[in-house]
């Protein structure tokens, strides 16, 4: 069963859940290269993309004081993963309702 022949939820969900994996990927490589320091700009666009990745996080509170720092690491990016893969679910739904709508109106 290739891409093409998914539902438009289902390939919106793994879209969503590649998103936190790519983006803590690129930013473990700039913290490992040590880019993120030189220059200013690099630093803050990957602050904002942090911000921007964990405003889901505000539904789950105190994450980081129930659990250790270790396991709340894994735990904040399983967290993330399934949140995203959630958010993309429901865009991929919408968007596959809009698109099937739009068919039947021809």
């Amino acid at each position: 069963m290739g891409w093409k022949n998914w539902s438009y939820w289902m390939r919106g969900g793994v879209i969503g859940a590649s998103f936190p994996l790519c983006i803590y990927l690129i930013l473990s490589v700039i913290d490992a290269t040590g880019l993120g320091y030189e220059g200013r700009l690099l630093f803050f666009v990957g602050f904002a993309l942090v911000i921007f990745l964990q405003s889901p996080l505000i539904l789950v509170p105190k994450i980081n004081s129930i659990l250790s720092s270790e396991i709340a690491y894994y735990a904040v990016l399983i967290t993330l993963i399934i949140v995203w893969a959630i958010i993309g679910a429901i865009i991929g739904f919408v968007y596959g309702k809009i698109k099937q709508r739009k068919r039947g109106a021809k």
